[in-house]
């Protein structure tokens, strides 16, 4: 990209689809085309760049071009591939919550669409996302190997609900 660039790499159920629409509203950012998530340093990766950049329209307008990808954040080889794609200079948002909230969060929206049945204990066992995917230290550590804790910005969606617009500030300065 000739702008700058940055990934928000935070689980599922983490307020990104809230984070989504407020970005989207500003019109400075470019976001990918008729997506939200493009799935490609997890499921298509091997689509190649092309691909990938395909999805941005960057304008004039555009400060930066930005991608809200939750499934990377658990996939072992998405931080190797952001770093082949993207360099280290990458910038990297991961939103998280608190894990059982997130997880039976998880579980609630798979749920409602049908993912699963029943309840939660027979649910993990058909989804065991639901619940791996809040062992925040295990993914976390693959990202931090990477990239260094220090290139990596966090936020909770914990304060967005007590302060939405300390929560917004925080993350347009992570974004830069």
């Amino acid at each position: 990209f000739r702008i700058p660039f940055c990934l928000f790499i935070g689980p599922q159920r983490v307020g990104t689809s809230w984070l989504y629409r407020y970005l989207l509203s500003r019109g400075d950012i470019c976001l990918p085309l008729e997506v939200k998530e493009i799935f490609f340093f997890d499921k298509y990766f091997h689509r190649g760049a092309q691909y990938y950049k395909s999805h941005f329209k960057i304008l004039p307008e555009h400060k930066l071009a930005l991608e809200i990808s939750t499934t990377a954040f658990s996939h072992l080889e998405s931080p190797k591939r952001v770093f082949e794609y993207c360099g280290k200079d990458v910038r990297l948002i991961c939103p998280l919550r608190e894990p059982k909230i997130r997880s039976y969060s998880l579980y609630k929206h798979f749920k409602r669409y049908g993912m699963v049945h029943g309840e939660l204990e027979q649910a993990i066992k058909i989804m065991p996302e639901i619940i791996e995917t809040s062992r925040y230290e295990r993914y976390l550590k693959n990202w931090i190997d990477v990239f260094g804790i220090e290139n990596i910005y966090f936020s909770f969606q914990e304060h967005l609900k007590i302060d939405q617009d300390g929560y917004i500030k925080h993350i347009c300065d992570s974004i830069g």
